[in-house]
């Protein structure tokens, strides 16, 4: 269901994931359960199904709590809140989501997984409330983390990350770059996703004239929402 929310076939994801949830339940899995939530919650958000997502986020924090990984499921959550919250241009409830990932992934240690999830919502606040000087402290935040632990997926994570930065500070040609070498890392890894997400900020820089090679139509038609990219 993961693999394949990140390769963006909803539908078989949804499927999946649905089945996993079920399962967890069976077996008594809290972080099971938690996790396979916040990834249905991500796969609605992206379809736009934004109420139903945040309900199941709403669920997945209940259920969060008696997880032996309990701060992992947590982060994983309110990162996919803010992302919801932003997917839906409520700023507030976004900035209050982001705001308790970071305070629980420093609760939680370090985790590679949570600070791509975290830091890369917080971001996107910050940039949406005017504040760039805090989204490039928390971009080089996780640049240096991506430097230090590696794998794909996080340093395309934080390429994209320093993209919107960049394009927030008049940089343009500079974000580009980071756009396209971001897109490779996830069409790498397989994930067309969020290689969708690129594609879609691209045309934003680019404007109404430019015009799409035939390439990247496919991935740019996985966004839903404008919102979410």
């Amino acid at each position: 269901g993961v693999a394949a929310l990140a390769a963006g076939d909803l539908d078989l994801a949804e499927a999946a994931l649905r089945d996993a949830l079920e399962r967890h339940r069976t077996i008594g899995s809290a972080i099971g359960e938690a996790l396979a939530l916040e990834r249905l919650a991500c796969l609605l958000t992206v379809r736009g199904r934004l109420d139903e997502a945040l309900a199941l986020v709403d669920l997945g924090i209940v259920v969060a709590e008696r997880a032996r990984l309990r701060r992992h499921a947590l982060t994983r959550l309110h990162a996919m809140e803010a992302r919801n919250r932003l997917a839906a241009g409520a700023l507030y409830g976004a900035e209050d989501a982001a705001r308790e990932a970071s305070e629980t992934a420093v609760r939680h240690g370090e985790c590679a997984a949570c600070d791509a999830a975290f830091r890369a919502e917080a971001v996107r606040v910050a940039l949406a409330r005017g504040r760039l000087g805090e989204a490039d402290a928390e971009a080089t935040q996780l640049e240096d983390i991506a430097r230090q632990r590696g794998g794909r997926i996080l340093v395309a994570t934080a390429r994209f990350t320093r993209a919107r930065v960049l394009a927030a500070h008049g940089r343009r040609d500079d974000a580009l770059a980071a756009l396209a070498h971001a897109r490779a890392g996830f069409l790498g890894a397989g994930h067309r996703l969020d290689a969708g997400r690129t594609v879609r900020i691209e045309a934003r820089l680019r404007g109404a004239d430019w015009t799409m090679p035939e390439e990247l139509r496919a991935l740019d038609a996985l966004v839903l929402v404008d919102a979410d990219a």
